[in-house]
């Protein structure tokens, strides 16, 4: 409901400032420039995604005991800090460009499970984003010098955690039933796209809603270890999609 209100009084005072502006013969609003300098922000956010994962145990495929293909959830906060600057031409046109850093604990989990083989055999697998850096071109239109809608293009570069354990035993991974584990932190590049909107709350103030998406391609992860004096090859294959909704902050320089 505050939210709601804020955007109300926001569209409301846009309307007054476009009514004074006609009367006034097309004088610019207040703040002409409130969007327009170099800035310093943060925001905070929450992810949502998923990872198409295609995980192979070689020695165990003819008994289909494990080799599936799969997509895992992702969730998770996530936050940071951007640096940038935007230009705006005539009042009403705006091409910014920017550096973020965020930081991540969005993860997910998978238990993948057979009991039709002695013993029963368990694989939990693991993804998890720690950080990414993004560098962002935001194209945005004015209006009223109060109210910014934006589209976003990018590029992203994140860095996964993928992992995997085995345990034999039962159909869930206690610590005294894991046979093998492995693990690996993978960077991954990525295109970034999104939208939102940005509002001036006061002279070099801006606060504003967004959404991204990073679309990214797949990597191998191969792991290997003894059970039973067999040698047991693990390969991996990880593809993360993920987006995040996040409230933004702006300084204006």
């Amino acid at each position: 409901m505050k939210k709601v209100s804020l955007l109300a009084l926001v569209l409301a005072l846009g309307a007054s400032e476009a009514a004074i502006s006609a009367a006034d013969g097309g004088t610019p609003a207040p703040c002409p420039n409130g969007f327009k300098g170099f800035f310093l922000g943060g925001n905070i956010g929450y992810g949502v995604g998923g990872g198409r994962q295609i995980f192979v145990d070689a020695n165990d495929t003819a008994q289909n005991e494990f080799g599936t293909r799969n997509k895992i959830a992702i969730r998770g906060v996530d936050g940071g800090v951007n640096v940038g600057y935007n230009y705006v031409w005539g009042n009403r046109w705006g091409l910014g460009l920017e550096f973020v850093a965020n930081w991540a604990s969005s993860d997910g989990k998978l238990l993948t499970f057979n009991n039709e083989v002695a013993p029963t055999t368990v694989y939990q697998t693991r993804a998890k984003l720690n950080n990414s850096l993004q560098v962002r071109a935001n194209f945005s239109y004015v209006i009223c010098n109060l109210v910014a809608p934006k589209v976003i293009l990018g590029w992203d570069n994140s860095q996964w955690k993928q992992s995997f354990k085995r345990g034999e035993g039962s159909d869930r991974i206690d610590a005294a039933d894991i046979v093998a584990s492995g693990h690996h932190n993978k960077r991954y590049n990525g295109f970034l796209f999104g939208f939102g909107v940005d509002f001036l709350a006061m002279k070099h103030v801006i606060f504003g809603f967004e959404y991204t998406g990073v679309a990214t391609g797949s990597k191998k992860f191969t792991d290997a270890f003894e059970l039973r004096g067999d040698t047991h090859t693990v390969t991996e294959q990880f593809r993360p999609q993920y987006n995040k909704f996040a409230l933004t902050a702006k300084v204006i320089y």
